[in-house]
């Protein structure tokens, strides 16, 4: 039973909290492109003793099991036509259904009888709009008619429909099941779940220990299914038709086809690089067809994904041994506590075991030391690989809880191979289909593009820095949002061999956006300026990370030579922020690569409000270098100066700067005198407020957590124009 209840919300769209990549279609909702008025009455849902529950977990980690639990299910029955409000704009109609799950970190949902007609789009979103999903569209439709979107922050939810005017009729679906998340998923603090929340002695995926098992770890996803974060991996079979067959344990509830029907799978879930504090955006993909398992006899269950998962998911299909003979070491990559992706070493040859939980006695292998890592709850369902690099196992449970206790018990790839003959209970009728007898087989990767070839190359030397230069601009960046009103760029290349691009590199310097705000990386073919689009791919803003190399795949790889362009259009409203860094300016001369859209292409040392010989920081990732230095494996520090506009002033200008304040900005005058300092906030810095400020040259001093900025402006007043 809900209620309904009204709250004192107010629609804001705020710099995202954390973000995710379901498969979806870029979009803004109605809601935010016509204006609506916030809605205010949200369906209350029951609340959870946090403390209970996570009292109940450690209960768990005693007894063995792998599982984290992170949240608790809410039966529920909504749909568009008994719930929410529904609304008429100039482009069709909407609805929207808000509902509330007091002191919830996150919530997701599932919805059921799901199927929508081509053209509509279905959001999801908290009431500020720092977390969304969606577009979800007719390409989310399965045969199962079951549809599950992942964690969404906070503990209000609002679901939003869009149906153009020329669709009579939206389909259907029916909100029957929300999580509500007793553990944050965004937290670092322990006896939670997501990023940085696991043991300390866990390895990351990308530090020198799992550099020779990059392909295996592309195989590996987490998954969230029935209030649990825990482990799957992709897997090969010998037939030649590839399938999105996942191996996991049947412990985690996938052993049951509700699970397997309502169950999210996160791939390329791993940190940016060895000790970085920040994750990739999540590749998400919603549901699976339970296809063999057990029940509680060996742990294992077979799922197949409702698609295969895209290129850019960077997916692999691992390979496998049936072998009883026992591996001589074993690698298992994992997701433990629900954490970006890690790797650990066993280094001895593993041991029979028995597990106990009900399972067949002696169908396990046994670690007895891990001499780099350690599983946790979340790891449950991981593939254990031997020294070939197949897969040889998955993962129960064992007593480990922390980095100095060791043990753990994972089921017997050759058992689950063929013990019980029916082709339910067994794998071999699946990853076998001909009975070809074979006894092993490699990895396979889908799209046949070697990531070991790749280089990125940029156009900027490693002697060089990178600035986010305004030129003469009123307000606004070289390559972003800026008062000349510009918003197409692009950065030329030569190839002079043909090169396989898999995606680019891009520095980005801001990035603060809408909900739904957007902009669309481009590919064109020209010679003296871009003049034929040849790929494009959409991006929200949000999934971008400021003063950061971004990495953005291609969903397909694209052969290019001779000259081309790798650019962007920016796609976004009046309050948001998107540039890219650029070269230092080269002087009188120097090479310029930056195109700039003004009507007409121009390179940007054409263009009176820039004049500037710079390149931009996009980089090509492809499978042999072609860029002015392809040694650069990344770009050098921005130059940190801070950014002053209008500049000379008249009565107030802006400040932009990295970084948050830790004091109060000081001005001074020529003398080396302080003056009194009004400052409002802006986007990214401040404005400052000079109602008597008498004309000439005035400094301000300003620290942050990033740095300490010295700058200058120039005062004048009225009287003297």
């Amino acid at each position: 039973m809900t209620k309904v209840v009204k709250v004192g919300l107010v629609l804001m769209f705020l710099h995202p909290l954390s973000s995710f990549s379901q498969l979806s279609q870029v979009a803004v909702p109605y809601s935010v492109t016509y204006k609506l008025a916030p809605i205010s009455e949200f369906n209350e849902l029951p609340s959870f003793d946090h403390s209970k529950l996570i009292s109940e977990d450690k209960d768990l980690i005693i007894k063995g099991i792998k599982s984290n639990r992170f949240a608790e299910m809410i039966s529920v029955a909504f749909n568009p036509y008994n719930s929410g409000v529904w609304a008429k704009t100039s482009g069709g109609k909407v609805w929207r259904l808000g509902i509330r799950s007091a002191n919830a970190n996150s919530l997701y949902t599932v919805l059921e009888h799901f199927k929508l007609n081509a053209g509509v789009n279905l959001f999801v979103y908290n009431p500020d709009g720092s977390d969304f999903a969606g577009a979800f569209t007719s390409i989310n439709n399965s045969e199962s008619n079951v549809f599950a979107i992942a964690p969404i922050q906070g503990d209000v939810l609002i679901l939003e429909l869009n149906v153009p005017l020329e669709v009579n009729n939206f389909g259907q679906f029916d909100l029957t099941e929300v999580y509500h998340a007793y553990r944050d998923i965004s937290s670092n603090t322990k006896l939670k779940s997501g990023p940085n929340t696991s043991n300390a002695c866990e390895v990351d995926i990308n530090c020198a220990d799992g550099n020779a098992w990059k392909n295996e770890a592309r195989a590996v996803c987490r998954i969230i299914a029935n209030k649990y974060y825990f482990t799957g991996t992709l897997i090969n079979s010998v037939d030649t038709t590839k399938l999105p067959y996942l191996l996991t344990a049947h412990h985690t509830n996938m052993g049951t086809v509700s699970s397997a029907t309502s169950a999210i799978f996160d791939f390329v879930y791993e940190k940016y690089f060895c000790g970085s504090t920040e994750a990739k955006v999540k590749k998400t993909l919603s549901g699976s067809t339970l296809i063999a398992t057990t029940n509680n006899r060996l742990d294992f269950s077979l799922l197949k994904l409702n698609v295969f998962p895209p290129r850019n998911y960077r997916p692999y299909l691992a390979g496998w041994n049936i072998s009883a003979n026992a591996p001589q070491s074993a690698v298992c990559i994992h997701h433990p506590m629900g954490d970006a992706k890690k790797i650990s070493i066993e280094q001895h040859a593993l041991t029979t075991s028995s597990a106990g939980f009900g399972y067949d006695d002696n169908s396990h292998w046994r670690i007895n030391d891990w001499e780099t890592g350690t599983t946790e709850g979340g790891s449950s369902g991981s593939a254990i690989f031997n020294a070939s690099r197949q897969i040889v196992g998955t993962l129960t449970g064992g007593p480990d809880v922390t980095c100095e206790i060791s043990g753990d018990d994972y089921a017997k790839f050759s058992l689950s191979w063929n013990k019980y003959s029916a082709p339910a209970n067994q794998l071999k009728s699946w990853l076998d289909p001909k009975n070809t007898g074979v006894n092993s087989l490699n990895g396979y990767d889908p799209y046949g593009y070697i990531e070991a070839t790749t280089d990125t190359s940029w156009n900027i030397l490693k002697t060089e820095s990178t600035e986010l230069s305004t030129g003469t601009l009123s307000w606004g960046y070289l390559s972003g949002q800026n008062s000349s009103h510009y918003s197409l760029f692009a950065e030329k290349f030569f190839a002079p061999v043909e090169v396989k691009v898999s995606g680019i590199a891009v520095n980005v310097a801001k990035a603060y956006g809408l909900m739904g705000s957007n902009i669309t990386f481009q590919v064109w073919k020209g010679n003296g300026y871009p003049s034929s689009e040849i790929y494009s791919l959409k991006y929200y803003i949000k999934n971008l990370q400021k003063n950061a190399i971004n990495y953005i795949d291609f969903d397909s790889v694209l052969n290019l030579s001779g000259q081309f362009y790798v650019g962007y259009q920016v796609n976004y409203a009046s309050s948001d922020t998107f540039a890219v860094f650029n070269a230092e300016t080269r002087g009188v001369g120097g090479k310029s690569t930056l195109y700039i859209y003004n009507g007409t292409w121009n390179n940007a040392s054409e263009l009176a409000d820039y004049s500037l010989n710079t390149s931009l920081a996009i980089a090509l990732i492809s499978s042999n270098g072609i860029g002015v230095d392809t040694s650069v494996s990344e770009l050098p520090k921005y130059n940190g100066r801070l950014k002053i506009f209008p500049n000379p002033c008249i009565g107030e200008t802006s400040v932009i700067f990295e970084g948050d304040l830790i004091d109060q900005p000081k001005c001074f005058n020529l003398l080396g005198q302080e003056i009194p300092i009004i400052v409002e906030p802006i986007n990214d810095g401040l404005k400052l407020i000079l109602p008597n400020y008498a004309s000439g040259m005035h400094f301000i001093k300003i620290n942050t957590t990033i740095d300490s900025y010295t700058g200058r402006f120039m005062v004048i007043k009225k009287d003297k124009i």
